[in-house]
């Protein structure tokens, strides 16, 4: 029975393994670790009493209460066969290990040799190759020696933890299974002879243990609460074309609105109209099935206008967030579709230019030049564009980087379980670069879990969707898949526009207003200020003196409320904080971020300064963690001397458009003058060190030695 609930591969192993058991196909040494030697050669003695054991296990295992009693369960009756084992949880790419009473003291003692708990090490598949290859196969793997795994953890450890390493695990080989409930992977199984005497020959007991492996998946799900998958529909009745077409003509389409917020501060910027049907229309249906029966009738067009009608209309109490409408492809292919939804819209009162038409990803872009032409008479009519399902479906990275939209939305498949997935996070954040270069926005779509939100703040994304935020909200009748709201529900919410994009190869240059605290007075010429910082700078060899004699200089030119100078790590690809004044320097000094993130990054791989009036429309702009959302105007100015690119110079004042051309000039004046120095800085550092080290092993030398004893004699001396 539980067996039945495996994948169609699983379920064709475990049963091969029955049929080993039911002939009684054991080798030696699997009935020497059982217990179990055949008298007077009855196989067929020895085989009723495996399946005995199995049969017992199965009907343990579906009384289980708990985990911890089924990792019991299952370890005692691998025990009872000379195993040892350890259950390893999959979530992503992350690796946990579960053990039962009986190993979880073992599994304490490993942890004390190696110094640390596990949980602290950040355990990956690829961190034990043989759970990598067993959960990437799905197929059984072997380890020659366990215990070198463990010590592969932690490279400084000494010969003699190795060998309580290896005393403690056992020096046997190891073998890991895949434990799956019907195509998800679960964990895999991971057991090892407890003696040497049972090292001999792993793979006889591959049949008893893979049968162990396909009761674990769906009781360790079912421990979980997971939910049941949910029952298939093929079999339900279509919507007849009557039905469908009272349903186009009738009032049985409902919007409900899922708020779009601003991840950092929890400010809705849109709302996406999503159909539902009203529930005295019929029988509720989805809205993937409720197109597919409208496309089977051929009035998938209808259906799609009479959705758009029904959602522009509930615009009305949103204002001024932006909606977003989901719009097919056969819609926008019609002819003169931009009048039609313009004229759509402005008589519900709705200007175009809060609308964002999401191309839905039913249907492939057969003709993507037809789109661009289509894109651009909506963008004439003041209509802005997403590619909506981004990662998954039709939304291939081409049509996005041939329509160029103004969002990118992030298919919630991608985003689901982001944070234990170091290959989902790095899509995103190649989504994010992709978005920059573009200058579209990316929106995460299906946020479900505070873990996964907390990882996407971390990577940069600044606006998502999702039920951990807000769930789809509907008015009047309560519907299906979502949460009923009176009208002042909207009103109470705080609320803005998505702004429209800032061109980045035009950054904006507007005179500013003269800042109150940047008085006339208190300003230096830029020729005196930068003689000063010459001066200054000649005989300074410090890199960190050399930031702080700039920062000072060129404040006394260009007052601003916080200055930053970060430094390129590009060995590690991120951006280091190096300098900070002003009044969050503190969390700017412990923000370490990509250089794929953010307008820092953005202007940086531009390689040229950029005068931004309004810096978070910009589609980079990425927040200091734990800073407020404020209406801020950045100068950002990479250093750069020769062909190095040293850094960033980012000068912030509060507010919208509040540098001048002359504050941004002699910024940019500054910066030459600061990636000179530092450079000159970091040279002379260089030369330094290799005139007081070893060139081959990076050792000191005997300079060194003569300099550092005549410091210590000298000090030892002055405190006798």
């Amino acid at each position: 029975g539980q067996i039945s609930h495996a994948s169609a591969e699983a379920q064709g192993r475990a049963g091969e393994a029955l049929r080993h058991v039911c002939h009684g196909c054991w080798n030696g040494s699997f009935d020497t670790a059982l217990g179990m030697q055949q008298n007077n050669g009855d196989a067929a003695d020895l085989s009723n009493r495996a399946l005995q054991a199995l049969s017992a296990l199965s009907r343990e295992v579906a009384r289980a209460g708990s985990r911890q009693e089924l990792l019991t369960l299952s370890a005692e009756c691998l025990r009872q066969a000379g195993i040892r084992s350890y259950f390893v949880e999959l979530e992503g790419d992350s690796v946990r290990l579960f053990a039962d009473s009986g190993e979880a003291e073992s599994l304490a003692r490993v942890e004390r040799i190696l110094g640390q708990p596990l949980s602290a090490l950040g355990l990956r598949t690829h961190t034990f190759p043989v759970i990598h290859e067993a959960a990437s196969r799905r197929r059984p793997a072997t380890c020659d020696d366990l215990s070198a795994s463990f010590a592969n953890l932690l490279g400084h450890l000494s010969n003699r933890d190795r060998i309580a390493l290896r005393r403690e695990v056992g020096p046997g080989p190891s073998l890991a299974l895949p434990v799956e409930t019907g195509d998800d992977l679960i964990g895999v199984l991971l057991v090892w002879p407890a003696s040497t005497a049972g090292a001999a020959d792993m793979d006889g007991m591959l049949p008893f243990l893979e049968i162990v492996a396909a009761q674990l998946g769906p009781a360790w799900n079912r421990l979980d609460g997971a939910p049941s998958p949910e029952p298939r529909r093929g079999g339900a009745p279509r919507a007849t074309p009557a039905a469908l077409r009272r349903l186009v003509t009738g009032t049985g389409l409902r919007t409900a609105l899922q708020p779009i917020e601003r991840l950092l501060d929890s400010v809705t910027l849109g709302y996406e109209a999503l159909c539902r049907v009203d529930p005295s229309s019929g029988p509720p249906q989805s809205p993937d099935r409720l197109f597919d029966d409208a496309s089977a009738c051929g009035l998938e067009l209808e259906l799609d206008a009479a959705c758009l009608r029904t959602a522009v209309k509930s615009a009305g109490g949103t204002a001024p967030a932006t909606l977003f409408l989901n719009i097919t492809l056969p819609t926008l292919q019609q002819r003169g579709s931009a009048d039609t939804l313009a004229r759509l819209v402005e008589e519900a009162g709705v200007p175009t230019n809060n609308i964002v038409l999401e191309v839905s990803e039913r249907f492939p872009v057969g003709n993507v030049a037809r789109l661009r032409r289509i894109v651009a008479d909506l963008r004439a009519k003041g209509f802005r564009i997403a590619i909506d399902d981004a990662g998954a479906g039709h939304a291939s990275m081409l049509v996005i980087a041939e329509v160029r939209p103004d969002f990118i939305k992030i298919d919630r498949d991608l985003i689901h379980g982001i944070q234990s997935s170091a290959s989902r996070r790095a899509l995103v954040v190649s989504m994010l670069s992709f978005g920059t270069h573009i200058n579209a926005r990316v929106i995460a779509e299906g946020i479900e879990t505070p873990a996964d939100l907390r990882t996407l703040i971390d990577l940069g994304v600044q606006f998502g969707q999702g039920n951990v935020l807000s769930r789809p909200v509907i008015v009047g009748a309560a519907v299906e898949g979502a949460v009923l709201v009176e009208p002042a529900w909207f009103a109470a919410r705080q609320v803005e526009s998505f702004p429209a994009a800032v061109d980045p190869e035009q950054p904006a240059r507007v005179r500013g207003v003269a800042d109150p605290a940047a008085s006339v007075e208190a300003q230096e010429s830029l020729p005196h200020a930068l003689s000063s910082a010459a001066l200054a700078l000649q005989a300074e060899h410090d890199p960190q003196r050399i930031l702080s004699v700039i920062a000072d200089q060129l404040q006394r030119v260009v007052p601003v409320d916080d200055l930053s100078i970060y430094a390129a790590d590009h060995v590690n690809h991120r951006f280091v904080p190096a300098y900070a004044t002003g009044r969050q320097a503190e969390e700017i000094m412990e923000d370490v971020f990509s250089m794929s993130v953010g307008v820092t990054g953005w202007a940086f791989a531009s390689g040229a300064p950029q005068n931004l009036g309004n810096a978070g429309a910009h589609p980079a702009a990425a927040a200091v963690p734990n800073t407020p959302f404020e209406h801020e105007s950045l100068l950002l100015i990479p250093l750069v001397a020769g062909d190095h690119k040293l850094g960033m110079l980012n000068c912030r004042r509060m507010g919208l458009n509040r540098f001048s051309d002359e504050d941004f000039e002699a910024a940019t004046l500054f910066g030459h003058t600061a990636a000179a120095a530092w450079h000159n800085a970091q040279l002379y550092e260089e030369l330094e060190r290799r005139a007081m080290t070893d060139n081959l092993t990076g050792l000191f030398n005997s300079r060194w030695l003569h300099e550092a004893g005549d410091r210590e004699i000298a000090d030892a001396r002055r405190r006798r």
